[in-house]
């Protein structure tokens, strides 16, 4: 059956239809696998107008902007950041032309999801040969891999290595720079559940950038393309940076399992919880965006 068909026969059916946003059938036409098995049929219709929407606003920028034609780009550790930024990238007009895991089968899987790219093992050297190399790795994992990368070619002037942990300073990178290379980093404040849940939350979200000024430019134009908001970070306040974003989005988590298991043993309906616990603390955000910490205590 179609993915077409698959949908058709979900809950989803009524909520594309519902979205009646242009740009649904090519966003289906590139994501509508990963929707049809990741995104559960029981997903609400504001969340699938969120995702469809978020696409285009890539693709239009991607248009606007133009191809970008230049440079060749190889995503390095592709887990759930490095897949979602490859597809948004992708979609942009970016060239992915490297996707490299430790496995090849994972290298694979990412590709496909990615939409494009050649699929490479850490141990390929061909993976030097492109322009900017973006490490997604984990974080505990981007010294020894820059370690074991930089050492594939004995110059890298003229090209770009960028990471996306948030409380590493791009100077993790120096076996690099020590080589020529321009180093950054650029961090999504955003959660990534997934892949797909990537692709949805980071366009448009915040990111911090730092580290050479080719790569800090770079990093800013990314942003741009994904239809974000960059900001500049001193390399010395990442861990603090990086700690205020724990503070928030593993501790909500955390209250909000909590909440559930209270309000489950005081018999609130199950189906009731999460629905009620999400509008609760959504309004609870708003609060505190709009009028600060203090004045949003009730």
């Amino acid at each position: 059956m179609s993915v077409t068909g698959k949908l058709q026969e979900s809950s989803a059916d009524g909520c594309i239809k519902a979205a009646k946003l242009k740009s649904i059938p090519r966003i289906y036409e590139q994501f509508g696998d990963q929707i049809a098995t990741q995104m559960p049929a029981e997903s609400s219709r504001a969340k699938l107008l969120e995702f469809g929407t978020s696409i285009e606003r890539v693709l239009m920028k991607g248009e606007t902007m133009g191809k970008q034609s230049g440079s060749t780009v190889a995503i390095v550790g592709p887990g759930r950041l490095g897949q979602a930024m490859g597809r948004l990238l992708h979609a942009a007009g970016v060239q992915v032309r490297f996707v490299v895991a430790r496995k090849l089968e994972r290298a694979r899987s990412a590709t496909s999801f990615i939409g494009g790219g050649n699929a490479l093992t850490l141990k390929d050297r061909h993976l030097s040969e492109a322009d900017v190399i973006l490490l997604t790795t984990s974080d505990a994992a981007i010294a020894p891999v820059a370690g074991r990368l930089a050492k594939y070619r004995k110059d890298w002037s003229g090209r770009i290595i960028l990471h996306a942990c948030g409380s590493l300073a791009a100077s993790v990178l120096d076996p690099f720079n020590m080589r020529g290379a321009a180093v950054g980093s650029l961090h999504p404040y955003q959660t990534v559940p997934s892949p797909l849940e990537g692709v949805r939350n980071l366009s448009g979200c915040y990111w911090a950038v730092e580290g050479d000024r080719p790569a800090v430019a770079l990093a800013r134009r990314w942003v741009k393309l994904l239809d974000g908001k960059a900001f500049a970070i001193a390399p010395e306040f990442k861990p603090l940076y990086h700690l205020s974003a724990f503070l928030v989005c593993p501790t909500v988590v955390t209250l909000m399992d909590c909440a559930e298991r209270l309000l489950g043993q005081a018999g609130v309906p199950k189906k009731v919880i999460r629905p009620m616990l999400g509008k609760f603390v959504s309004e609870t955000v708003n609060n505190f965006v709009e009028f600060g910490g203090r004045k949003s205590l009730t």
